[in-house]
């Protein structure tokens, strides 16, 4: 028998092994290639058994599937997990939490405000040798390029009510809350608004992209046609209304007509940049950023409800009277003026006065709720919602009453690489491809008077540094004194220093000091010397004890340090 069995084969254990080992057999006379077929999924069977006895013994109690009864788990892909039914939940439950949850709205809006703040502007940086253009003119080009953000960036979307600055705090919020965002550019003639760019940003809910009635396929997934070889997305299917608008009169219907947009044009211009997170190989759409602990918020809401609430009904019973002796209370309620009425509550009020009848006894109502470790208790189920978030308690809640000095500056400096990494994402995304976009609609019109080859180097031609905004400074003195100490150790650079700190170009910083300093010299003021070791007067006075210890030492050989008195007292 051994014969006839393939390499690798595993012997047959059973006789309905060995009666489908004959019939195998059998087959392969007619068609062996119908026999190694069946061969292949019987050794499938045999391995996919051996795996789960290994599991079961596994060295890894968590791999065991005794060690948890209730863990179900799936194998399924990104797109399988994240179906069109599941997502839809997760962004109707994220829109709730925001709506209603103080510590969900609290963090998104702390997300938005950190990423984006006062908004990323670009600041043109031009390989002027690599183009074969002056150092002068790029620095004319990046000029002309900055004035043309700012003038189109006043009413940048399709409705001409959203500046830039919204435009990026909206896709940073879509993002967390929706998982993803899809921005169509359009080109909208607006010369009656004296505009002269055309440019313009229509935004597109999640919710809209979706496939044409629910019908999935191998390469038509949630709403995003891909490549049947590499997977890139070839077009977006969008419905004509939000699906939330059917009934509204003017909408019935409307969500049930689709458009399909495709991805790029025949030259390569984008039509529909999609703004989503990817966490796993062949994810087609992104998820809200609180799916992993939507059920916390839930629970944590309906918690404090509850509390709450207890403490209400406790607070309305604020005494019982209680009858000790059962005679006479009889007796009084034969006798009362009461007699017969059914409504025993009574009402309390500042300064009254109340005789007790007979064998009456008054107990006050002690209300347990909230209890002692209520507090305790929210405050760590906030923090580990913050920490699913990515953030620390006190960034998302912006609560430092309970942190020191060390604490809140580590809770800061880590939120910021978080915040540094997706400005990073938001940058090479949304801006710019949409920077990329506004210079060539520029350059066609002449506004932008780059070289001829424009479009044969726009990525060299539109090449830039976004400027972020400043994340301010935890401790200005020591942050400067640190900041001139690596100046003139030459690992920074003033433009790294100006932006990091106050979110500004460096150009128009110096630009701006010589504009005061040349007003200053016209009015006669002398403006205060920026000299070297500028800090060295106050850290002395600060640590005057460490300061004679270090004079002693060295003797008289040290020399003091002369610093204007004008610049010492601007430093107090």
């Amino acid at each position: 028998m051994s014969s006839f069995l393939l390499a690798g084969e595993p012997r047959p254990r059973t006789r309905l092994d060995k009666i489908g080992a004959s019939i195998d057999r059998l087959i392969g006379v007619i068609s062996p290639k119908r026999r190694f077929e069946r061969e292949q999924y019987r050794l499938g069977v045999d391995r996919l058994s051996r795996m789960r006895a290994a599991s079961a013994s596994s060295a890894y109690e968590g791999a065991r599937p005794d060690r948890q009864q209730n863990w179900r788990t799936t194998s399924g892909s990104a797109d399988a997990d994240l179906d069109p039914e599941s997502l839809a939940s997760l962004r109707e439950r994220s829109r709730d939490r925001v709506r209603n949850d103080a510590v969900a709205a609290a963090a998104i809006g702390a997300m938005a405000d950190n990423i984006v703040g006062t908004g990323l502007r670009p600041q043109l940086q031009l390989p002027f040798k690599q183009l074969g253009i002056t150092e002068t003119k790029s620095r004319e080009l990046a000029e002309i390029a900055g004035d043309l953000w700012r003038e189109w960036g006043t009413r940048c979307d399709s409705t001409g009510r959203l500046t830039i600055d919204d435009a990026q705090n909206l896709a940073i919020s879509q993002v967390c809350v929706n998982g993803d965002l899809l921005v169509q550019p359009l080109m909208i003639d607006r010369t009656a608004q004296r505009r002269r760019l055309e440019l313009s940003l229509e935004f597109i809910e999640a919710d809209r992209c979706d496939s044409p009635n629910g019908i999935e396929s191998s390469t038509l997934r949630h709403g995003i046609e891909l490549d049947a070889k590499i997977g890139e997305p070839k077009a977006y299917w969008i419905c004509e209304a939000h699906p939330g608008d059917e009934g509204i009169n003017g909408f019935s219907g409307r969500s049930q007509n689709w458009r399909r947009i495709p991805a790029y044009t025949p030259t390569g211009r984008p039509r529909i940049l999609h703004l989503a997170g990817v966490e796993r190989p062949g994810q087609s759409r992104g998820r809200p950023l609180m799916s992993p602990v939507l059920n916390l918020f839930k629970q944590r809401d309906d918690f404090g409800e509850a509390t709450i609430m207890a403490a209400q009904i406790a607070a309305c019973f604020a005494a019982f009277v209680t009858k000790n002796d059962p005679m006479a209370a009889a007796l009084a309620r034969a006798t009362s003026d009461t007699r017969g009425k059914k409504d025993r509550e009574e009402e309390l009020s500042p300064g009254m006065i109340t005789y007790l009848g007979l064998g009456e006894d008054v107990r006050f109502g002690t209300p347990t709720q909230p209890s002692g470790t209520f507090d305790s208790f929210m405050h760590w189920v906030t923090r580990e919602l913050c920490s699913a978030l990515g953030m620390s308690y006190e960034v998302a809640t912006r609560d430092f009453s309970n942190t020191t000095y060390s604490q809140a500056r580590a809770a800061l400096l880590e939120a910021r690489r978080m915040f540094a990494r997706r400005q990073i994402w938001l940058v090479a995304h949304f801006l710019q491809p949409i920077w990329t976009l506004l210079l060539e609609e520029a350059w066609l019109k002449g506004l932008f008077p780059a070289g001829n080859d424009f479009l044969e180097q726009i990525e060299l031609w539109t090449r830039a540094h976004w400027i972020t905004p400043g994340w301010g400074l935890l401790d200005p003195l020591k942050e400067a004194q640190a900041d001139e100490i690596r100046l003139r150790m030459g690992v920074t650079t003033r433009a790294k220093i100006i932006s990091g700190h106050d979110g500004d170009a460096w150009e128009d910083t110096f630009a701006q000091l010589a504009r005061e300093k040349s007003r200053q010299e016209e009015l006669g003021i002398a403006p205060v010397e920026q000299t070297p070791g500028a800090a060295a007067p106050q850290q002395e006075e600060m640590h005057g004890d460490e300061k004679d210890e270090q004079g002693d030492e060295e003797g008289d050989d040290a020399e003091p340090v002369d610093e204007p008195k004008e610049l010492e007292e601007a430093l107090r």
